[in-house]
């Protein structure tokens, strides 16, 4: 499973669907269905979203392919809520397998924004310490499917095979990326004997089939590395989740923050491991019912899959279950307050009001006291504060809020007020022109300058763009903030939102260099079309007769009914038509 930037989880099926969940609740329509090999470890695995997915809508998938014997990275694009019909776009495809197992299949972007894929070894172990399989390996490639020049084996390896980032692995099922640090800590499902976490370099070689868990005399493989932790079968026999935890806003206390959650499907414990020391800390929860993924979302929470089923790594097991589940695990705690999102110090002109805000969770109700200098600021007892018409008077003020609950009190971090006698400058959007339209496939036009009291004209490197594009409620980014321009331009998509409630807001900011913005925008609407549809169907019975072969139907539909070639009483042609009547 995967969430996007919106909230909503996307989770595979085995079966091959791809499900969302959006607040809460399991849409009914899956967002994909798509034909795949389910026997036994085979089906629909992987799913990672573009890192640009708010823009362009790519969701990639690894599935195997019916009636093929391999394994295939495919794209294909969203639209709202379901993915585009023949939208699918081939990136990459394995080698043939040798069994039903050990599929792998995990897949994220990393910080340098290529593509990690986990491939099992296929039941194959000899595969994997070889540059001429992609079995057993750690893959990375370009988003398009292209192979990076810089990837380890590139000049060594040939073909695809130059997409081998890392080798030596049994089935690493799944594996994690750190936000923060681009760390990859693989799990690698064992033999007969030990589980892995690795932490994955470029290059690297991680044993199998030569050393499993922790090297013990072997000869190792050329650039061999050893596990950064490792347990035996008499503690569990199927390492599986991966996750560390740094979320936007930390939820958990602050001795899980950095820390790696694994778990084992036997078992049915969820471990954190400190990525510093290679030691597991505690044990997270108890009496999972075969965990297979494990996500930290945005807010702090944690989510986790629990695939139940039969249970014992049968093949009737492996192939199929309904009884699947999501859980969601979030911190209550002691109930005291804590801050998730502090204050932030701020520089106004003279006569503005000062906004300051803070985000913090607790045992409800929340109590909220701002203070200035340290002295309570009467009726200021919301998260959100006004400080109305600044003067220089004000300019050094000291600024902070008291929270407090039943459970206890915090206070957040001090903030600072500057305020100026500098004023602030004046942006102007030139292009495009108040009550430009669009339609799909056009180029927009984007063009300005600004002017400022104290500096005069200003530069194009003090000026900031950015576009978002509206729907409904919501908004998602057209084009990401781009500094030093003073003008540009932004490809409208072919295929996007199909609600009528649409349009692009184009933002200008002006900074000037005594540190005071401005920031204006223009809207783009759609150029819009009604339109009707007729639907005509005509019913022919017993009385209809081919003709030649060469009648409205096609000829080849004549196998679908009697050997006669004609209609009877029991079959019934029919034809249908949709006609577009476009109004002015």
């Amino acid at each position: 499973m995967t969430i996007a930037p919106d909230g909503r989880i996307f989770i595979t099926e085995k079966s091959g669907k791809v499900r969302i969940i959006r607040d809460g609740k399991l849409l009914e329509n899956p967002f994909l269905t798509i034909s795949v090999d389910n026997f036994n470890e085979r089906g629909l695995g992987g799913i990672a979203l573009d890192p640009d997915f708010e823009q362009n809508g790519y969701v990639y998938i690894y599935y195997t392919t019916p009636s093929s014997n391999f394994n295939r990275v495919s794209r294909v694009t969203a639209n709202g809520d379901y993915a585009i019909p023949g939208s699918e776009t081939i990136l990459f495809e394995m080698d043939p397998l040798a069994g039903t197992i050990h599929n792998g299949g995990a897949m994220l972007f990393g910080a340098d924004g290529k593509l990690y894929i986990s491939v099992g070894d296929g039941s194959d172990a000899g595969t994997s310490q070889r540059l001429n399989s992609l079995l057993g390996k750690i893959l990375r490639i370009n988003p398009d499917g292209t192979i990076p020049q810089d990837n380890p084996f590139y000049n060594q390896a040939t073909g695809k095979y130059r997409s081998i980032w890392a080798r030596g692995f049994r089935n690493s099922y799944t594996f994690a990326i750190q936000p923060n640090t681009g760390k990859i800590f693989a799990n690698d499902v064992g033999g007969e004997n030990f589980e892995e976490v690795n932490e994955i370099v470029k290059g690297g070689n991680y044993g199998w089939n030569i050393i499993e868990g922790y090297r013990r005399g072997q000869t190792a493989p050329e650039n061999y590395r050893e596990p950064l932790y490792s347990y035996s079968h008499a503690e569990g026999c199927c390492i599986i989740g991966a996750a560390f935890y740094n979320p936007q806003i930390a939820t958990f206390p602050q001795k899980y923050l950095g820390k790696y959650f694994f778990a084992d499907y036997c078992n049915g414990k969820m471990s954190v491991l400190n990525p510093e020391t290679g030691q597991v800390e505690s044990t997270f929860i108890n009496g999972l019912d075969q965990l297979v993924s494990i996500v930290t979302a945005p807010n702090g929470d944690l989510y986790y899959l629990a695939r139940a089923g039969i249970g014992g790594g049968s093949v009737q097991d492996n192939t199929s279950t309904n009884n699947g589940s999501l859980w969601r695990v979030s911190f209550t705690g002691s109930g005291a307050p804590f801050i998730s999102v502090q204050p932030e110090s701020i520089i106004l002109p003279i006569g503005e009001d000062a906004h300051f805000s803070v985000l913090a969770q607790g045992k409800a109700p929340l109590s909220f006291q701002w203070q200035k200098d340290g002295i309570d600021i009467p009726n200021a007892d919301n998260p959100d504060f006004i400080y109305p018409n600044v003067q220089l008077s004000d300019n050094g003020s000291v600024f902070n809020c008291l929270i407090s609950n039943s459970e206890g009190q915090v206070t957040t971090r001090e903030v600072e007020l500057t305020v100026t006698s500098n004023t602030r400058p004046l942006p102007n959007i030139l292009i495009p022109a108040e009550g430009a339209t669009y339609a799909a496939g056009d180029t927009i036009f984007f063009a300005g300058q600004a002017n400022d009291a104290e500096d005069g004209a200003l530069t194009e490197e003090q000026l900031t763009w950015h576009i978002d594009f509206h729907h409904d409620e919501h908004t998602h980014p057209a084009l990401d903030f781009t500094t030093s321009i003073s003008s540009g331009f932004f490809i409208v998509p072919q295929v996007g939102e199909i609600d009528d409630n649409v349009f692009y807001r184009i933002y200008l900011t002006a900074n000037d260099q005594g540190g005071l913005s401005r920031t204006i925008h223009r809207d783009v609407q759609p150029l819009k079309t009604q339109f009707v549809v007729k639907n005509r169907t005509a019913w022919f019975t017993n009385k209809y007769r081919w003709k030649n072969g060469h009648d409205a139907l096609h000829h080849d539909q004549r196998k679908r009914y009697p050997p006669n070639n004609r209609c009877t009483a029991n079959a019934v042609c029919r034809r249908a038509a949709f006609f577009f009547q476009f109004l002015e």
